[in-house]
């Protein structure tokens, strides 16, 4: 199975640009976001284009969704209580593991390198590292974690 990395830390500690600086030095990679099925739903729900929906993820990730007078809340904030209010209490707590690990096992043996650029929650790690081990018997490559400070 691939080398799989994980990038954990507090909001701003620099997750994205540390995965972005490692993909430009490894080959065959792919990042993946923990919480990109969150993205892709309230994207949906919102009626984003591609480009709002990437500068609401990325830029203004902190601004309101819908009014600049700040009675509406942010697009993180919308991303955070949609998975924990809702998906995490209505399924299990560590869905987002199970749901990265199936995305990872879809792309089969595209990509020799795994960059996950929000690991999330310490219990969501555990739980990869152990879905990884099941599946991957053969090779003990478990995934690393990093966790970054700011």
């Amino acid at each position: 199975m691939k080398k799989i990395f994980c990038f954990n830390g507090h909001p701003g500690a620099g997750k994205d640009a540390a995965g972005k600086m490692l993909t430009s030095q490894l080959e065959s990679t792919k990042v993946y976001k923990m919480a990109e099925p969150i993205g892709a739903a309230l994207k949906a729900t919102f009626g984003f284009t591609d480009e709002e929906y990437l500068y609401h993820r990325e830029v203004g990730k902190s601004e309101p969704v819908f009014y600049s007078d700040d009675s509406s809340p942010s697009f993180r904030t919308c991303m955070i209580d949609y998975g924990e209010k809702f998906l995490k209490k209505t399924f299990y707590p560590e869905i987002f593991a199970y749901l990265l690990f199936e995305r990872v096992k879809a792309d089969g043996d595209s990509y020799d390198n795994i960059i996950i650029t929000d690991i999330g929650f310490q219990k969501e790690f555990n739980l990869l590292c152990s879905l990884v081990s099941e599946y991957n018997k053969d090779n003990k490559n478990d995934p690393m974690q990093i966790y970054l400070y700011r």
